[in-house]
């Protein structure tokens, strides 16, 4: 019994440092500017016609999210998912106004390359401990129930479609945006795969 809980606590606490490295890398993304992440250009979008922080924008839509997997594929809700929802807003509202002057100048490409890597390491962290799902995550997994298709091509339209909102609202799009689009689906994909052969 006490072994038990010992264990999950364990998991728990390397969910959250997944978690916790998913935002610093989508921090990342966002300081470098050279277009963002789905979620976060969705953000960026919506932001445009509201005076919420990015953080607590982030916490809304995977709230919204996490309620929609409830209903439709609820064994994917987990204690992570909750985590999800409370420490990636929180570690965005925290880390924000630290990075709200930081400029990367012509490195900036390399550093939203650095937080796509971090994004991608921290999701696959967090979803291996197999403690429940992110809300996009879970979007993801409903979206894999419907269509049969693999994780990198599912995410890789679930970031095309909120991408597209976002840009429709009117957030920038660039470099980055394609990077997430094409590389963060197979990098998620990539880092599950070596904790599975491990």
């Amino acid at each position: 019994m006490l072994n038990n809980i010992f264990c999950l606590l364990i998991k728990v606490m390397i969910a959250v440092i997944g978690i916790i490295l998913a935002a610093f890398g989508i921090q990342l993304i966002v300081t470098a500017n050279v277009g963002m992440d789905s979620v976060s250009t969705l953000i960026i979008g919506l932001m445009n016609f509201s005076n919420i922080s990015f953080g607590t924008w982030s916490q809304l839509i995977s709230l919204c999210l996490l309620l929609v997997t409830f209903f439709v594929c609820r064994e994917k809700i987990g204690i992570a998912s909750i985590l999800y929802v409370v420490l990636l807003g929180g570690t965005l509202n925290i880390t924000e106004p630290l990075m709200y002057n930081v400029v990367f100048g012509k490195f900036a490409v390399l550093f939203s390359l650095i937080g796509f890597l971090l994004y991608g390491l921290g999701i696959a962290i967090y979803l291996s401990m197999q403690l429940g799902a992110g809300p996009i995550e879970g979007l993801m997994y409903i979206m894999i129930k419907i269509t049969k298709l693999p994780i990198r091509k599912v995410r890789m339209i679930n970031d095309f479609l909120l991408n597209l909102i976002g840009f429709a609202l009117g957030a920038k799009i660039g470099i980055g945006t394609l990077f997430g689009i094409l590389c963060l689906g197979p990098l998620i994909d990539l880092f599950l795969g070596f904790r599975r052969s491990k």
